[in-house]
């Protein structure tokens, strides 16, 4: 996941093109190391060894993979040779994958055919390129992954090597004694249209996720009928459920018909308390096309809408058929989208996936800037963490609460602000909170504090301001998590250990919000 991709392969497999196809849609780096050997040498390849010789090449070219090998997250198209060196190979393995896109000789003359071939220095004799070829298959073979070209373009080569570098993350969440299976993919279109055969169907979706996806799942179920919303929390109201339930009345939905929310966690949440609702439950599928909801919202069994200044107030527990986790739907987020998934995703690495928590401590810059194969797996790890917490307490009657770090406080920010403000800046001040709170209660050391504090605010700088203390508490005392007239606090008494507090006073948060207030100036 962390080291290089090498693409290996004899001269015209591909390695350039697929390369930067590749690269596109992982969000990383491409390097062509003939492309930087000639920059650096100052000639073609081909003049280089005609006046120096091949063995001083190897040697620059062995120099060059040091260098990229002291790097991760890069996808590296190799030259043909770089394989015959033992250490070169060693090199290649240590550092990440390497990948032999396999092609025939004959092949390879086809793609070099428009003059190609004369700028490489070992193709200009044709028994000599074959014996060279047969002399390096066995070599390029060693690669961790064979992708056969075949007559495959580009692109499919590209995505299916995608999918074989990155396979499906596939668990199940078991809630009231039935398993519902989670896909986290780059494919999760295939999932669905697996489940959907032969159904009526509609999708519900906002405006904005059906400009960049939804022809692509219409591409596959083009006979459904389509519900956009406006989107933001705004339309979590049960006045927006009434004209989703006008809808499907409307175009004669039955409870055996099936009900697709794609989108975000507002819209997965909203589709899963209409579908719940309507005519006492029909099935659904979640597609979860955010990082945030992918980590929050999507998994669990939840549904509800917001009432007045009070979130998720009204709702139900259901358990859908089928969750899919969209990973290249991550393509299109903007870096502040991806922060509020990531601050989620942070909060469940404190709160006991602590391999999680400092993975994102050490990559969250590459996450930010939309890494795809780290934010698949920030969303599966999420994911598989909170199912084994919902499975183990499905209706929130003990652990489950532990999910809630951050979030009494951040639901009060949101209601304070009648949810204009975003639901991941809410909860990553709800964070902070929480974090000085456990420090002040001497759960967690001042270092410890600092420490994380540091990270929430390095991947989340943009956070409302703090909610004046009347106003919270009296928010809070509306909060859903509230037993026996006392507001439920989730705090950590170490790093991935929390602990679920019902006795924190006025006084005790006019403190801690005091001391916060140093962590914004």
């Amino acid at each position: 996941m962390l080291g290089n991709i090498y693409l290996t392969g004899f001269m015209g497999s591909g390695k350039t093109t697929v390369g930067k196809i590749l690269a596109k849609k992982l969000r990383r780096e491409f390097i062509d190391m003939d492309a930087i050997l000639e920059k650096r040498i100052g000639m073609k390849i081909v003049k280089y060894f005609a006046e120096y010789g091949e063995k001083e090449f190897r040697v620059k070219e062995s120099e060059l993979l040091e260098e990229i090998a002291a790097d991760k997250l890069k996808i590296v198209s190799t030259g043909g040779g770089i394989i015959e060196s033992v250490n070169n190979r060693k090199v290649m393995k240590k550092s990440g994958t390497t990948v032999y896109l396999q092609t025939t000789l004959d092949d390879c003359a086809k793609r070099l055919k428009k003059g190609g071939a004369k700028s490489r220095p070992l193709w200009q004799d044709r028994g000599k390129t074959e014996s060279l070829f047969i002399k390096r298959v066995p070599l390029y073979k060693q690669a961790q992954i064979i992708a056969d070209t075949g007559k495959k373009s580009a692109e499919e080569v590209a995505g299916n090597l995608l999918h074989r570098l990155y396979p499906d993350d596939n668990f199940t969440v078991t809630m009231d004694g039935i398993e519902c299976p989670v896909v986290c993919s780059f494919v999760a279109l295939e999932a669905i249209c697996s489940a959907v055969v032969g159904r009526k169907r509609a999708i519900i979706t906002d405006r904005k996720v059906a400009k960049y996806h939804l022809p692509r799942y219409l591409g596959r179920m083009d006979d459904a009928m389509v519900i956009k919303l406006s989107g933001g929390e705004k339309i979590k109201s049960l006045r927006t459920a009434e004209k989703v339930y006008t809808k499907l009345l409307d175009n004669h939905y039955n409870r055996d018909d099936l009900l697709i929310a794609v989108g975000g966690g507002t819209v997965t949440d909203l589709g899963a308390y209409i579908a719940s609702t309507y005519k006492r439950g029909m099935p659904f599928i979640l597609a979860s096309t955010t990082l945030l909801g992918s980590v929050d919202a999507a998994v669990g069994g939840k549904a509800a809408v917001n009432f007045g200044k009070a979130k998720n107030i009204i709702g139900t527990f259901t358990i859908p058929e089928l969750v899919v986790l969209d990973v290249n739907s991550f393509t299109t987020l903007a870096r502040e989208q991806i922060s509020e998934g990531l601050v989620e995703a942070y909060k469940t690495g404190l709160i006991g996936a602590t391999s999680l928590g400092r993975l994102i401590e050490q990559e969250y810059e590459s996450m930010l800037k939309g890494d795809l194969p780290l934010l698949k797996a920030v969303a599966a790890e999420s994911a598989k963490f909170k199912a084994g917490v919902v499975t183990g307490d499905f209706r929130e009657g003990g652990r489950r609460a532990i999910l809630n770090f951050g979030h009494t406080y951040g639901h009060a920010v949101e209601g304070y602000h009648d949810y204009k403000v975003s639901h991941g800046q809410a909860v990553a001040l709800g964070m902070v909170v929480a974090t000085v709170l456990s420090k002040r209660r001497k759960f967690i050391s001042a270092d410890e504090c600092r420490d994380i504090i540091k990270t929430i605010i390095n991947i989340c700088p943009e956070m409302p301001g703090l909610v004046p203390v009347d106003e919270a508490m009296a928010i809070m005392a509306h909060d859903k998590k509230v037993r026996d007239n006392k507001i439920v606090f989730v705090l950590i008494e170490k790093y991935g250990k929390p602990v679920i507090v019902n006795d924190l006073t006025k006084k005790e948060l006019v403190g801690a919000l005091k001391e916060c207030e140093k962590y914004f100036k």
